[in-house]
């Protein structure tokens, strides 16, 4: 990426797989601002601009909303280096942790095959408490109490 490139909203919508409206939005809400074109008042994103999408982008995979996502970008302290590094060890945990459960996934669909026994607690290889735990806050807050106690009544 050149430093001194500047790319237009259906460029940098195309490279990060987002709609030109989320770029729109994110102006909107002060997240991402591009300079502008000051012959037509066109969004122009420069290299900076790229590079905070990305982080825009890695830390809504990760869970995070809007504001916070703005809490973190926009802190004083914040050094792009450092965030990347975090991203990497957060993605291979859940990379692990993906593995486990592919491979429960997996096992499980064989046993129910008949082709392998499986003890009743391996069932839940991969799923922690801890994790449960947090899915099931995760849960409450975004669809509240009463459909997670019904779940949970269920289950």
């Amino acid at each position: 990426m050149n430093a001194d490139q500047r790319y237009s909203v259906r460029q940098v919508a195309k490279m990060a797989g987002v709609s030109a409206r989320t770029l729109h939005y994110y102006d909107e809400i002060g997240l991402l601002s591009p300079q502008r074109n000051p012959v037509n008042g066109y969004r122009l994103y420069e290299r900076t601009d790229v590079l905070r999408l990305q982080q825009i982008l890695f830390l809504r995979e990760l869970g995070f909303g809007l504001e916070a996502v703005r809490a973190v970008i926009d802190r004083p302290d914040f050094n792009l280096l450092d965030a990347l590094e975090q991203h990497r060890v957060e993605l291979q945990e859940r990379q692990k942790r993906l593995a486990r459960l592919l491979e429960t996934v997996e096992r499980t669909i064989l046993h129910i095959k008949g082709k392998i026994e499986m003890e009743p607690d391996e069932l839940f290889d991969g799923l922690s408490e801890d994790k449960q735990k947090e899915y099931e806050i995760e849960a409450r807050r975004r669809y509240g109490e009463e459909p997670v106690n019904e779940s949970n009544q269920r289950w």
